[in-house]
C-alpha cells in the first residue's frame, strides 16, 4: 500500500542524518537508498514466503512413508493448521457477525 511507503518516506526524512550539513541532494540519495532497501527486503521476504508454501503443497503431495521424521512432524503441523482454519470458517458462516453499525 502506498500509505506504508508514504509513512516509511517520512520516518527517513525524519532522521538524524537530515541535520547535518550535507546537501540537499545527499538527503534525497539517503531517502531513495533506504527506500530502495526496503523494497528489497519486502520482495525477497514474499519471495522466500511463495518458496516456503510450495515446500508445503510438496509435503502434502508426498505418501506419508516416503517422509523423513521431521517431514511428518510438519506435515502433521500443516494439516493441523488447515483443519482450524478449516473449522474457523465454518464457525463464521453458521454465526455471521450480527452487530449492527
Amino acid at each position: 500500500p502506498m500509505d506504508d511507503f508514504e509513512a516509511r518516506y517520512q520516518t527517513i526524512g525524519s532522521s538524524a542524518a537530515d541535520t547535518a550539513a550535507d546537501g540537499r541532494n545527499d538527503k534525497s540519495s539517503r531517502r531513495l537508498r533506504a527506500l530502495d532497501t526496503f523494497l528489497k527486503s519486502r520482495q525477497s521476504r514474499a519471495a522466500a514466503a511463495a518458496k516456503e508454501e510450495a515446500l508445503r503443497l510438496e509435503l502434502l503431495q508426498k505418501p506419508m512413508k516416503d517422509l523423513t521424521a521431521t517431514e511428518r512432524k510438519e506435515r502433521i503441523r500443516v494439516e493441523e493448521f488447515q483443519r482450524r482454519a478449516r473449522i474457523a470458517k465454518e464457525k463464521e458462516a453458521n454465526h455471521p457477525d450480527t452487530t449492527v453499525g
